[in-house]
Formats: C-alpha cells, structure tokens, sequence
C-alpha cells in the first residue's frame, strides 16, 4: 500500500513552537494528544510504537514489534521520498533514556534497521545520543517541557560515526510536538555539514483539541 508524506505548512506551523518556516518537516499521521489508543488508527499505532521496553516479552509485545514494521514499510513506500538515496543519511532522534538505562527503547534504531534490511544502499547512524537519561517529553506537562536548549546540553554527537558530507539528511522522530527535539539535533548537524540539506520525517504530528487549549 503506497502512504505519502504531508508537510508541516503554513496552516499548521504555528502549533511547533521551535521549527520555522526555513525548515521542511513531514509527517505521515495526526496523533491527538491526550487521548487513548482506540481514538484513531495513528494514536493507535503511536501507543503502541511507544510501548514500554520493560513490556518486552509480554503478550502485547508483539504490537510493539507490529508497529515497528509498519513505519518502515510506509517510508518504502513512498516513492518520491528517496529514503535509499546512496548520497543520503538518516539519524534518529535520541531517546531520552541513556543506552545503558533499563527503560532505553530503540524503536527509532529497529524502524531504521529494518529498512535497511529493504535495501543496501540506505544508510543511517546513531550520531547523536543523549549524555544521561531524563523524563521523557511525553510525560511531562506542556510548560516543562525541554526547549532545544535543554537538549543541545545533554546531546552528544560521537565523533567516530562523522562520515563524508552526506547530501541529504534526514532527521527522523517518531512524534512531533513542539519542535525542541528537531530543532536541537538540526543545529548540531549544521554545525557538521555546513552543506547539507536536513529535513525532518515524522511518523505523526501531535494534535491538540479545541477543549485543550
């Protein structure tokens, strides 16, 4: 099944607080934040995405794994994406847990693996990770969530995954809520490769309902 892309336009930019109109972000669902899986087919298939590494094992882990593969496939699938592009590199957005925490989840990583397993020529690397573990964003209240800031100080950017320039880099999350995360990891990449283009993919973008506000 072919799925497409959808840009974060001019309608709804105002709602991320820290992308501007420079930057080129895409999503493939609407989460509805606050609300339950069984609200739509994406807050669904985000709860699940976002399940609990210490679910491993348990019956309902196969969702998990389910979801996985199914973000994967919707990024094959859309054709003028370019996701295998030889002369691009995709890097994940790091968890807020450190890789030595026992509540570290690398979803992002296995969506990434398995569409490399889909072709040879895509490429992508864990070149930001975080210093220690904090809450993550999702579990916190909209006022205390992390500005960029916050984030540039407890990213790490491994020295010894630093490849060629590549073209393109995509930076890939599973949920856009404020921008913070992007935001930070696009101006340590900058930083990098003075020439490359940097988009963001997102499997959702959150949304808030009118009573929310």
């Amino acid at each position: 099944m072919k799925t497409r892309l959808l840009k974060i336009d001019d309608i709804c930019l105002s709602q991320y607080s820290f992308l501007t109109r420079e930057d080129c972000c895409f999503y493939f669902g609407e989460y509805f934040s606050g609300q339950g899986y069984g609200y739509s087919p994406t807050n669904n298939l985000i709860h699940n995405l976002k399940k609990s590494p210490s679910r491993r094992g348990k019956p309902e882990w196969k969702y998990k794994l389910h979801a996985i593969e199914t973000v994967a496939d919707w990024i094959a699938s859309v054709d003028d994406l370019l996701w295998d592009d030889p002369n691009s590199l995709w890097i994940p957005v790091p968890p807020s847990k450190s890789i030595e925490d026992k509540d570290y989840d690398d979803r992002l990583v296995k969506i990434l693996e398995s569409l490399k397993r889909k072709s040879t020529s895509f490429s992508f690397s864990e070149l930001i990770t975080v210093k220690e573990s904090i809450e993550g964003s999702h579990n916190l209240a909209d006022g205390m969530r992390p500005r960029p800031e916050d984030h540039l100080e407890n990213f790490v950017v491994d020295e010894t995954l630093i490849l060629p320039e590549p073209k393109t880099v995509f930076v890939f999350d599973d949920v856009i809520t404020t921008g913070s995360h992007f935001r930070a990891v696009d101006t340590l990449l900058r930083k990098k490769f003075r020439n490359t283009v940097v988009y963001g993919i997102f499997v959702a973008r959150a949304v808030r309902l009118a009573q929310e506000f």
